[in-house]
């Protein structure tokens, strides 16, 4: 006859986190220790920033102030329109980042999207300022056109050449014919 015996065996856990069913205070302090810690550093950051603060966001509205408008119309996908401050005609036309950068604007598929871009004092220290428009990044290659309306303005329209024989039409709008309102330039468009 075989008697057996049940035997039960208790091994203490060396990290064993609650004592009778209790979690130890140490323990709860770290918890809450590692979740508060992101939490405050996110508030801290933010604090008191608006989308002024935020990169590549703008909160600005011309509407009727000093500046520049021109329409985009893109079918083919996302674009770029850049406008760059020049002190010359040979140098607006030397190449596409040549001059001062005043700013890149970004849109997608859009019909007579409309970009204004106010004016800043150091444009009076420049003759020209140059637009033109590229296709967008993970979109088809394609050529803007250009339309405008240059009865009042004397706007001069070139077409760029780049390394890679892509062309691009560019407008360039005298700085010192700007009036004191928005100034409606004309269109790209990839129709």
């Amino acid at each position: 006859m075989i008697l057996s015996k049940n035997v039960n065996f208790r091994f203490q856990n060396p990290l064993q986190v609650t004592k009778n069913g209790y979690v130890s205070p140490l323990v709860l302090f770290f918890i809450f220790l590692f979740i508060s810690i992101p939490i405050i550093y996110w508030g801290a950051t933010s604090w008191g920033k608006s989308a002024v603060s935020v990169k590549g966001t703008s909160d600005v509205v011309l509407a009727g102030g000093r500046g520049i408008s021109v329409e985009v119309t893109s079918v083919g996908g996302t674009w770029d329109l850049y406008a760059y401050l020049c002190n010359s005609e040979e140098e607006c036309s030397d190449n596409l980042t040549s001059g001062k950068k005043i700013g890149v604007f970004s849109g997608g598929n859009s019909e007579q999207f409309l970009v204004q871009i106010p004016y800043d004092s150091s444009w009076d220290s420049h003759k020209y300022v140059k637009l033109y428009v590229k296709t967008g990044w993970g979109s088809t290659s394609r050529t803007f056109s250009v339309s405008g309306q240059d009865e009042q303005l004397g706007l001069i329209y070139k077409e760029y050449a780049g390394d890679t024989g892509r062309k691009y039409n560019l407008i360039l709008v005298p700085v010192e014919k700007l009036g004191s309102e928005n100034n409606y330039i004309g269109s790209f468009s990839d129709k």
